[in-house]
């Protein structure tokens, strides 16, 4: 039997589905749209190269999955709600009757456990299922598999570098100039009964969300970063809340570690090999990872405290809200109609919205540079968090941690890269 390496503990994680109801229910509308409108970009149609972007990758991230499996008409006991009846108990429109007719199957959200009197309200699913990264699939002595659907520091780490990225930014901008403004011509014209454009409901949901104080506010997400990273950005607030100050550096000092690994037994490999001699990995080394893990791990338990774990899951969904719209609302705004991928039309936006300037190139894409500090941040805080650190003795070659160590190498190499390239200066790091 292949030995597991990461501890499954997913069931005592808070997920999507542990935020209070009135809360979550507000969200589950939100996110649906979502899903509906980004379906295409999910599921691209036959004959489409266009890529899976990372964070629908349930592979890199906690990502928002599209449930095609599913089938929400079903009641409590079993039976089937038919569109009449999903209409009397509630449901938003007729389209969204039909949805929950008896047999349809719903591509949006699974069954909201939760409800009382009806289920044809439902939540969307969140899901990270890990992959081999540096290792081969021949190894069956090892059993690298990990799957969850609840929070992690990681996920954490993911929300700040799209906050780095710009994305609330972009969104404040959307909602000032949407409300106030009106410098930009998002119409909310209704034909034959629905609105003309589709990113319509979804920006009066986002308003609505943020005048009724149930969005993802700054100061929450101020206190957040600064309680379970260490870390703060740029803000007028003057919030004071107490700060993880040893995480990040803890942290960095793991990265440092396990680079002087690669770099030693890089070298090791190379001589070795050369006078036909077997390679062999540093066990100070490796000790000194390890334990710096073990410390680190310690530097995860605020993520339970007060409303971190609230926190983290409204700033995730907004974050694929915002995008969501961007995509439908980026002609309107003046971003260039080819600019279809995120790694285009984010960028433009930014400029647009933020910098208030044309469309300028520049020699790093704003969005992959964060959004590549946020998936590798996130998959190897992951690892560290689920990794039973009891089997990572330091045999040197071979050993538990030593493959894990090669399995995760262009995890910690593009983490470092990535983050390097960021041009604003860190001074936000602690």
């Amino acid at each position: 039997m292949a030995t597991q390496i990461f501890k499954a503990e997913d069931k005592a994680r808070f997920k999507w589905e542990n935020l209070p109801y009135s809360l979550r229910i507000h969200y589950n509308y939100l996110l649906r749209q979502v899903v509906d409108l980004d379906k295409d970009v999910i599921n691209p149609p036959s004959g489409s190269n266009d890529p899976l972007p990372s964070y629908y990758n349930r592979n890199l991230c906690l990502a928002l999955q599209a449930d095609t499996t599913n089938q929400v008409s079903k009641t409590k006991k079993g039976s089937a709600l038919k569109s009449s009846e999903a209409t009397a108990k509630g449901a938003d429109d007729p389209a969204d009757a039909d949805m929950f007719a008896a047999g349809n199957t719903n591509p949006l959200c699974t069954p909201d456990d939760d409800l009382r009197l009806s289920d044809h309200f439902c939540r969307p699913r969140f899901e990270y299922d890990r992959v081999l990264g540096g290792l081969n699939n021949s190894n069956t002595q090892l059993d690298f598999s990990l799957n969850t659907g609840g929070l992690t520091v990681g996920s954490v780490l993911w929300l700040y570098f799209y906050e780095r990225m710009g994305i609330f930014k972009i969104l404040n901008a959307l909602m000032n100039d949407h409300n106030y403004h009106g410098k930009f011509p998002i119409s909310s014209k209704i034909t034959n009964g629905d609105f003309q454009n589709g990113y319509a409901r979804i920006m009066e949901n986002l308003s609505l969300l943020y005048r009724m104080g149930l969005s993802s506010n700054l100061r929450d997400r101020i206190c957040l970063y600064e309680r379970v990273l260490g870390v703060t950005i740029e803000n007028n607030l003057d919030v004071r809340c107490e700060r993880n100050t040893g995480f990040m550096r803890t942290f960095n000092r793991l990265l440092d570690h396990m680079l002087e690994y690669y770099k030693a037994k890089q070298l090791a490999q190379a001589i070795q090999t050369a006078n036909g001699n077997g390679i062999r990995s540093s066990v100070a080394t490796q000790t000194a990872i390890r334990d710096t893990m073990q410390v680190l791990r310690q530097h995860f338990e605020p993520l339970e405290y007060g409303r971190n774990l609230v926190n983290t899951f409204i700033g995730i969904a907004t974050v694929y809200s915002t995008i969501c719209l961007l995509r439908l609302v980026k002609d309107e705004i003046g971003v260039p109609r080819q600019y279809d991928s995120p790694e285009e039309f984010i960028p433009a936006a930014y400029d647009i919205l933020v910098l208030n300037r044309s469309v300028t190139p520049s020699e790093t894409n704003r969005f992959t540079i964060h959004d590549n500090c946020a998936t590798y941040g996130y998959r190897l805080l992951t690892d560290i968090e689920f990794a039973d650190l009891s089997q990572f003795s330091t045999h040197g070659q071979s050993g538990v941690l030593d493959k894990w160590l090669d399995d995760v190498e262009g995890l910690v190499e593009g983490y470092r890269n990535a983050f390097s390239a960021i041009n604003e200066p860190a001074s936000a790091m602690v």
